[in-house]
């Protein structure tokens, strides 16, 4: 994976949840913190996460 070097926040400002990608401190990795309303906009978000992060 090639891991960017700067956060990306996904859906800020939506009623439905956000999501951050964010590089850790070592390593080439990527940390997805997000928080929704409800568990299947949860989902969506970690979905569209994981998705950004493979270059989807």
């Amino acid at each position: 994976m090639d891991a960017p070097q700067d956060p990306v926040l996904l859906r800020d400002g939506t009623h439905d949840g956000c999501a951050v990608l964010a590089p850790p401190a070592a390593g080439p990795a990527l940390l997805a913190t997000a928080v929704a309303p409800t568990s299947s906009a949860l989902r969506e978000l970690l979905d569209e996460a994981l998705a950004h992060a493979l270059g989807a």
